[in-house]
């Protein structure tokens, strides 16, 4: 859905479909740089969280309800939050350390 023009989007229904589309584009961005014929060695952590996420979509049922429904929360993207913390020696320095990170690869 990250891909497509604005008019060609769906609302937002599920947790798990945003979190599924994320996983997508960080998966994608890591390759990003790379020639077409390499691909990147992810480590297992990684690889790990982004399969949980871009399998977090196949976890949805369609309760089938209307276009009017609230954004259906799992508390999966805050599991993947804390999978993201426990990576880090020091937890509490997770914020810092992953603005960082984003500051260096993102010129």
């Amino acid at each position: 859905t990250f891909s497509k023009r604005r008019e060609q989007r769906h609302i937002l229904k599920s947790e798990n479909t945003a979190v599924a589309d994320l996983g997508v584009v960080i998966y994608d961005a890591l390759d990003y740089s790379l020639p077409e014929e390499e691909q990147r060695i992810l480590s297992p952590e990684l690889e790990d969280v982004i399969d949980k996420m871009t399998s977090a979509d196949d976890k949805e049922e369609d309760e089938g309800i209307g276009d009017d429904v609230d954004v259906k929360k799992t508390g999966l993207c805050a599991s993947i939050l804390e999978l993201c913390r426990l990576h880090l020696a020091v937890k509490r320095e997770a914020d810092s350390h992953y603005k960082s990170v984003c500051r260096l690869n993102n010129p």
